[in-house]
């Protein structure tokens, strides 16, 4: 087994994005994609995330992200989960400079 492999996979935190990301989406009733592009481009530097759509109702389902104004609790929320991530990118570099 890879060592690695099972410290970044699989874990309970792993979904502490999803679930920010659901909850929001649920409660304002939108697709959860809606929700992840609209904090992504609330994030101070982000000027245009990669969208990945081969279907144009994908792509237009993007585009309507950028009328989504997240709440500052609702960013609070997806910053919050994304600390697991944050965590996993600094153990991913420290794991291959040592």
């Amino acid at each position: 087994s890879d060592d690695y492999a099972d410290r970044m996979y699989f874990r309970d935190e792993d979904f502490d994005v999803v679930d920010a990301l659901v909850e929001v989406s649920d409660a304002r009733g939108v697709k959860p994609a809606r929700i992840a592009l609209a904090w992504l481009l609330s994030v101070p530097g982000v000027v245009a995330p990669i969208v990945g759509s081969t279907r144009e109702e994908q792509i237009e389902d993007s585009v309507k992200s950028l009328q989504i104004e997240l709440t500052g609790d609702e960013i609070a929320r997806q910053r919050d989960g994304m600390q697991t991530y944050l965590r996993y990118a600094r153990e991913y570099r420290e794991y291959f400079e040592n």
